[in-house]
Order: C-alpha cells, then structure tokens, then sequence
C-alpha cells in the first residue's frame, strides 16, 4: 500500500509544543508537568514506548533502588529536582477511580510500581487535559521516574482501556488528529521538543519519509513498530560496509523510552568486535572521535533512511552531580549505546531516535521520519489533519509486512519498559576495575 499526496492546512492553531529535558545521568527525556488543582509540578519520561501517565505519589519511591527523579526522592541536583510526590488529596478535582488497582512491572527483576488510578487534570506545555485517567504510586521501586506514555491506548496496564493523553487531546478539542512529532536534538543538548498535532520543517533534511506501521502478533496496534530492512557502516574514507543480510526484514519498535538500540545478536557480534565493546557494555570512550554512521533503513530502498555518527552511540556515565565516572586508572567511563537483543524485542530508543526527526500518525497508523536538523533554532509548523493522504512534499515506503517475533521484554500490560536501558546509563558507584577496549572501525567495519 502506498499514501496519496494532498494539501494540508499549513494552520498551526490545532498543534502544541512542549519543551522535553535530555536528563543524562539517568539517559532520559522527560516533560515537566503538572496535575491536580492547584497545580502540582512533577518530572515525567516522555515515553512512546507506553500509553499510561502516572507520577510519583508521596513518599512513594524506594530511594535504594530508584533515583526518584522529579518526587519523593532524596537529595538531588539538576533540574530534576522539583517535588515530593502528587498528592490527589490536595487538588479539588481529583477523583479517585481504583484504590490500588495501578501496576506495572517492569523487565528489570524487583522494577515496578503500585498504586491508585484517579482522575485529575493534566497540564503539559500551555494545554490542560481535564479529567485525565493517570496512575498515582503508592510504591515504586528500580524506576528512575514517572512517565507519560503517547502510545496506543492498546498499550494500556489496565485490563479496561480509557481514553488515554493522545485520544484525550483529539475528544477535548486541542488537535483535529491523534499525531505528534518527536525532536530530541543531539546528545549533548539539554532540551529538545514534541510537537502534538503537527510536524515542523525548520527540524528536519531532505523529505519525510512515511512508513507504514506494523501490527503485533495478534494483529493489533499497540505499539510503534514498522519494517526495519537495513544496517550498514560508513567509514572515514565512505566505504560502506552492510551488516544486515539481503533479505532482512525486522519487526523493530521506535521508543523514546529506552536509552540504547537493541540489534540481533549477530550484528551485534560484529560491531561489538569492531568497536572494542566489552562484556558490561563498556566502551573507550575515545570512540566517540571517530568518524563514521551507522546507517538505518525503514521500508525498503525506497523507504525512510536515517544516519547516525558514532559518537552518539558512545554515552559517558555522568553522577547526578554532574561529574563523570572514572574506573581506577582515572579513565572516564562510556557504555555503548547498542546492545545484543538477546530474545528480546529489537528496540531503536534514543540513540538512533536523536538522529531522525519522526512523525508519528496513529490515526493513519503511519510513522514518518528524516534525517533531523541538530541544534535548529526557528520553527515551521504545519498542522496534520486527519486524512488519508500524505502532507505535499513528503513521499511514502512501500508496505513490506513482517510479524512480532520477541515480546520478552514487555510487562504485563504490553509496554516497552521505560528503563530498559537498565542501570547502565545512571552512574554506578561500583568500582570500574576492567580495561577498556581497543577502538575499532580503522578500516571497514
């Protein structure tokens, strides 16, 4: 199947940004929010990888296993910092739904949150949702913060699904479309931007690229996941170097919440090799000086196509405090930000997602991505309205259908584990006493 091409309103009246924070330490891009009346500010993981919004309730957070980013947490620095907790017993329009009817748990043995389901309003940006379902944890363990998912209401943890923040934002009149584009600039940046409603073309190179999205193995879409055909290597010298096979086909899940890219364990054989990665996801972090891409493609040859440089796969491990871990030499620590899937779903979280700028359109069940444009400071915002055909200018990947295979990672209710990227990217305090490995891609990979 292929979209037509139409007109749309170049009107932005019916879209609404939202700044999003790049937290580093804990490699996650979070939302500062707000609910209840009055307002209670809370820190929130902007999540495409899960559909429910809940927060931290007070006291709620196991500090021994948790950061507790944004409530209930101990001492902190940064600009997480903000909260001990949303407390539905202080604001004058919560109204309490399920006492102790919220959980999650989480691929991370021990991870996991319980609590009540409420309904309150929800204030993102410069937009309030009112009567939002959210969860409010009464505890919470081996999770660095609450989130607010954009997924599928199909991804719900609830056993009845509700009409969650994207259908809410469509049913109270503040988009015409259930769609959203997502800019997480590069890794060193502090901030980024979601952009409900609608698509800016000051973000992105070249054209959007839409590529159809792909049901789960009970034909439901719950997630976002499209065909993903191709990986290769571009060196220094522009050799390219394909690491996946002529008729590679793989049913791969865009997420913003999870940290690294998970890749079949045999490509990840090979670039681990290559790039000196060692057994604990250690990298020299030297790697991050070498020129070169790795190269996504989604939808076939004429599909969406996206380059990464090396360096964003190379993640320092920073201390809530700002300072960079070192091991006992006094070398500076960085984990690879790929790892092997390992009978898991295949994943493509941050570290690929800073390099595209993407569409997600879950009316049209379509995802459109382009090479992003780091570091842009003007914007060009045209509304998506609903309709089957594609935005002028924009061109369409070919429907190349390929089924869920791995659903090891997911919890209970269908979702992609928000820190699926595990204590890697949060600092341990443990001595890092192993060298690091040797720097590969010198020549071809």
């Amino acid at each position: 199947m292929r979209f037509s091409r139409g007109k749309q309103s170049v009107s932005n009246n019916d879209s609404f940004a939202v700044p999003i924070g790049n937290y580093i330490p804990v490699g996650i891009y979070y939302v500062n929010a707000s609910i209840g009346t009055p307002k209670q500010a809370v820190n929130l993981q902007l999540d495409t990888g899960s559909s429910d919004v809940w927060a931290f309730g007070v006291h709620s957070c196991d500090t021994t296993t948790s950061y507790c980013l944004g409530g209930a947490c101990k001492f902190r620095t940064g600009p997480m910092l903000i909260t001990a907790g949303y407390n539905p017993n202080r604001s004058s329009t919560a109204t309490v739904i399920s006492e102790g009817g919220f959980e999650i748990s989480y691929v991370t043995q021990g991870s996991g949150v319980k609590g009540n389901w409420v309904k309150d309003d929800f204030s993102v940006g410069n937009i309030t949702i009112t009567g939002l379902s959210l969860g409010v944890a009464t505890q919470a363990a081996g999770v660095p913060t609450g989130i607010m998912g954009i997924g599928f209401s199909a991804d719900e943890s609830n056993s009845t699904l509700y009409p969650n923040f994207v259908d809410q934002m469509v049913a109270q009149g503040l988009t015409k479309s259930r769609s959203y584009s997502l800019w997480l600039d590069d890794l060193d940046n502090s901030t980024g931007s979601v952009l409900f409603g609608g698509y800016d073309s000051d973000k992105y190179h070249n054209e959007l690229v839409a590529v159809p999205m792909q049901p789960n193995a009970s034909g439901i879409f719950s997630q976002f996941a499209v065909t993903w055909t191709s990986l290769s290597f571009t060196g220094a010298n522009g050799n390219q170097t394909t690491l996946s096979g002529q008729d590679f086909r793989e049913y791969a899940i865009l997420d913003s919440g999870t940290t690294r890219v998970l890749v079949p364990d045999d490509i990840y054989t090979q670039i681990a090799s290559a790039a000196g990665v060692q057994d604990d996801g250690r990298v020299d972090c030297a790697l991050s000086t070498v020129a070169g891409t790795f190269n996504f493609g989604f939808g076939g040859p004429t599909g969406a196509a996206i380059s990464v440089p090396v360096h964003e796969f190379v993640l320092p491990v920073i201390f809530p405090n700002g300072t960079r871990m070192t091991d006992q030499n006094g070398n500076e620590v960085c984990i690879f930000g790929m790892e092997a899937q390992n009978n898991r779903p295949l994943l493509l979280g941050d570290t690929m997602l800073r390099a595209a700028y993407v569409v997600y359109n879950l009316d049209e069940k379509w995802i459109a991505m382009a090479p992003t444009n780091f570091n842009s400071t003007t914007s060009n915002i045209t509304e998506i309205i609903p309709s089957s055909s594609l935005p002028a200018g924009w061109s369409s990947a070919p429907n190349i259908s390929v089924s869920q295979t791995a659903t090891g990672s997911f919890t209970s209710g269908g979702s992609v584990p928000a820190t699926a990227s595990g204590s890697v990217t949060s600092g341990s305090s443990t001595p890092v006493t192993a060298s690091t490995g040797t720097i590969g891609f010198t020549t071809a990979i």
